[in-house]
């Protein structure tokens, strides 16, 4: 599936609409919604430009670093969250420390997913042919939590091959839940198209957004 820009502007106006984002990106949330995500940084991104998914297209580096390296022209040096302060990273997956929120906060977007769905999907793509389903879940727990209080790196206590770093500390959901209020859009990967096809435009623009899924 690849993601739409939606409710942008059009390239009528005299110059772009131009956004400072943050995408906090849990593994196996969507990231093709990077590419609503960058569509919202500038409006004049063209059409067709799109996070790839790299199992598909040849990629030089990881999905969102070849996408901004693809397209950084359209983009200023600060106006993406870098992740792990390196350039282009604008998809990376590190925990939200409470400097990077206090720095970023109220430009934050993210998708999230059931967690059930989100381990099962994780265990099908990193982890099958390593580890039990059980195994894995006991391990990998609580990821999207840990990622949002900022105690673990998304990806350490997801893939096999990182669990020599996976130390992650006691989940505090009150924590997590409180990280949300820095957030600009908060989506349900469950709910791709109702997440992203915005109830404020006109019911024909909606439905027709609807409709590209």
């Amino acid at each position: 599936m690849r993601a739409t820009a939606i409710n942008v502007s059009s390239k009528s106006r005299t110059a772009p609409v131009v956004h400072r984002v943050a995408w906090f990106h849990c593994p196996k949330c969507g990231t093709s919604f990077g590419t609503v995500v960058a569509h919202y940084a500038n409006s004049w991104l063209p059409p067709d430009a799109h996070v790839p998914n790299c199992e598909e297209e040849a990629c030089k580096f990881v999905s969102a670093v070849s996408f901004y390296r693809r397209w950084q022209s359209y983009f200023t040096a600060r106006q993406f969250w870098n992740h792990g302060g390196v350039a282009g990273n604008i998809g990376g997956q590190e925990g939200l420390t409470q400097v990077d929120y206090n720095r970023w906060s109220g430009a934050f977007f993210g998708l999230f997913r059931e967690p059930s769905a989100r381990l099962f999907s994780s265990w099908s793509y990193f982890a099958k042919s390593r580890v039990s389903s059980t195994s894995y879940a006991r391990r990998a727990k609580a990821g999207m939590t840990l990622q949002l209080q900022g105690g673990e790196h998304g990806l350490h206590c997801t893939v096999p091959s990182r669990f020599g770093l996976c130390h992650p500390p006691r989940p505090n959901l009150t924590l997590a839940l409180s990280r949300l209020r820095g957030f600009a859009f908060v989506g349900l990967s469950d709910a791709y198209p109702l997440s992203v096809c915005p109830s404020s435009t006109s019911s024909s623009a909606r439905l027709a957004c609807l409709s590209s899924f």
